[in-house]
């Protein structure tokens, strides 16, 4: 499952806008939204989506990310760690291969600002590092059906989201919020339709369109858990519209509301995990 790309520019993105947050920039943690109904706009569910993800201490997650394909009957699956945490500038992200031991160590480093610019880098063992550039953004990340783009979920900060209607998803009520990419994005994607649930504050399923406007893939979040006030969902599944590959994403374990130093996300430090042996998460899951 090798992912690191071979492209030549070395210019470090200027900006990709916002949006970094745990794996997450899909879909995160969210809390319940207090208005119901009518009440709600599309921009106020979009706001609330960005304010209740803007976490205020670090995180620690582990999942296990599955590709697998109906007609060749392949299965290629990846142990990764999400760590996070936020500065006074932003949030810093890394995403860590654990296992299989061919390819541990291989990262993908995003760092994003409040007002809105996003720089970040890949790392493959022992010394290789490339910077998150535009012309990355459409790279699959571990030659899953997710970019680098999804991760950054610069979408939902799109201006003049609308709503289309409303539709129950796995049996939630939900609101289907358009995006649309404004004329000088240089997004992958054309437009976004997103099905949020007013009551959780969490898109359930996002549906993404190309530049030629066909839609390309679809995210559904399929199982969802709650730690008191917070959603988060536990199974993420990725389909590309007209394919026989799924990409689905399980979290099996992680901290919230722990304090994460600076220097764990310095590229010593990443270069000293892909070194290590074994693949353990550094802080107990709560059960």
């Amino acid at each position: 499952m090798a992912w690191f790309p071979d492209v030549s520019d070395d210019r470090i993105a200027p900006s990709v806008k916002r949006s970094l947050l745990p794996w997450l920039a899909l879909f995160g943690l969210f809390q319940p939204l207090e208005a119901r109904g009518e009440d709600v706009t599309a921009k106020a569910l979009v706001d609330r989506v960005l304010e209740t993800r803007a976490v205020s201490s670090g995180f620690v997650l582990r999942a296990k990310l599955s590709v697998s394909d109906s007609v060749s009957g392949t299965r290629e699956a990846a142990q990764i760690r999400i760590k996070g945490s936020r500065s006074d500038q932003g949030m810093r992200l890394l995403y860590q291969v654990l296992w299989p031991p061919a390819h541990k160590g291989e990262t993908l480093y995003l760092e994003s600002s409040d007002d809105g610019g996003v720089t970040g880098y890949l790392f493959a063992p022992t010394d290789k590092t490339q910077p998150v550039t535009p012309s990355l953004l459409g790279t699959p990340f571990l030659e899953s059906d997710l970019t680098i783009e999804d991760l950054a979920g610069d979408f939902w900060h799109w201006p003049k989201p609308f709503l289309t209607g409303k539709e129950i998803v796995r049996g939630i009520p939900c609101m289907v919020v358009e995006l649309r990419a404004p004329p000088e994005s240089r997004s992958s994607y054309s437009k976004i339709r997103a099905w949020i649930s007013y009551e959780k504050s969490l898109p359930m399923q996002l549906l993404k369109f190309g530049r030629d406007g066909n839609p390309l893939n679809r995210i559904v979040v399929t199982k969802l858990a709650r730690n008191g006030e917070l959603w988060a969902p536990v199974i993420t599944s990725v389909q590309a519209v007209r394919q026989t590959r799924e990409t689905t994403l399980e979290l099996s374990g992680g901290d919230y509301g722990i304090d994460i130093p600076a220097s764990d996300f310095s590229l010593e430090e990443i270069k000293k995990f892909a070194l290590t042996p074994g693949s353990p998460l550094p802080h107990r899951s709560k059960e």
